[in-house]
């Protein structure tokens, strides 16, 4: 073999190693991106519900509190 067959060889060997590299990164990246999105999708979801519960809840309240005779409604407005 030539000095100049082993030259290109290896030059060959390097840029298949960097391609492959550079595909490796690509899925690394898209891997990541695709977690983030779930985890950005997971926590909305998570803040949506909470919200959803506080609103229920606040609207319970209001109908428990207007159920109140309005004498243990003052003293509980004082008590606060």
């Amino acid at each position: 073999m030539t000095d100049f067959y082993l030259s290109e060889r290896m030059m060959q060997l390097r840029v298949e190693e960097e391609h492959r590299q550079a595909a490796s990164r690509r899925i690394k990246q898209l891997v990541v991106t695709d977690r983030t999105g779930w985890l950005l999708r997971q926590r909305n979801r998570a803040l949506s519900r909470l919200g959803g519960f506080l609103a229920s809840s606040g609207q319970q309240l209001l109908q428990f509190v207007s159920q109140l005779p309005s004498g243990i409604e003052e003293s509980a407005s004082r008590a606060a």
